[in-house]
């Protein structure tokens, strides 16, 4: 977020995610705003992805998987 201020919960917000060298667009609903040791955590319900985003984000997914079964 980069010194703006976090959504409230309900709002409806966009972003990018950038995914180990790959960037996909995301956009949703917030759900919950948590303040811990002053870092925001903000869980956002995602909208619907285009396919090729789904393929993107599920092989960033188990990209990581891998790694925390062999770390």
């Amino acid at each position: 977020m980069n010194g703006a201020s976090a959504p409230r919960v309900g709002e409806w917000t966009s972003g990018v995610a950038e995914l180990g060298g790959a960037e996909i667009p995301l956009s949703g609903k917030v759900i919950r705003v948590i303040d811990i040791a002053g870092k925001r955590r903000v869980t956002v319900e995602l909208d619907l992805l285009i396919d090729d985003y789904v393929a993107v984000l599920e092989g960033y997914l188990t990209r990581v998987q891998l790694l925390d079964i062999l770390v």
